[in-house]
């Protein structure tokens, strides 16, 4: 986002650093912090309220338009994270996604499964010694726009040539 005044941003680092699940105990409610592996960035954090199987997933699920790839994600990996969690959630979970309206543990899955298709085409096309361009060209019916995949194949492929 070039036209936004970026110089005048103060970040604030983190007062506690959560690299492990940690449990909280707030007002006679249990509150799971749970890290995640790299997925939509290397800092993803999961909330979850057992009791209630409320499960706040953030940007790693996105309900009001296509997934969004940052330049921080890692595309070959998401699709395991949500898988896991899907394994975890009951049918009448609720989930807050980091964009959109509250969804169920079926959104989550299929979303699991549109991101798997893209990092499964990804893998194949940088086996088969395909551009970056010629990866998003090889297909037409990705299930997130095209125009939108054009980072996460360069993060892909990265990852794939061992970058970080």
């Amino acid at each position: 986002e070039p036209d936004r005044r970026w110089a005048d941003v103060r970040l604030t680092p983190p007062t506690h650093r959560i690299d492990r699940a940690t449990t909280l105990y707030l007002g006679g409610r249990v509150v799971e912090l749970r890290p995640q592996p790299e997925a939509h960035t290397d800092t993803d954090l999961v909330v979850f309220l057992p009791a209630e199987r409320v499960w706040i997933l953030g940007d790693l699920v996105e309900e009001s338009g296509p997934v969004m790839y940052g330049s921080g994600s890692f595309p070959l990996g998401w699709p395991d994270v949500l898988d896991a969690l899907v394994d975890e959630m009951q049918p009448d979970d609720v989930v807050v996604p980091g964009h959109g309206q509250v969804v169920d543990r079926a959104f989550v899955a299929r979303q699991a499964g549109e991101l798997r298709l893209v990092a499964d085409r990804f893998r194949a096309a940088h086996a088969e010694g395909l551009t970056a361009e010629q990866a998003l060209a090889a297909h037409h019916d990705w299930p997130i726009p095209a125009d939108g995949l054009t980072g996460a194949v360069v993060r892909a492929y990265a990852q794939l040539d061992g970058a970080r």
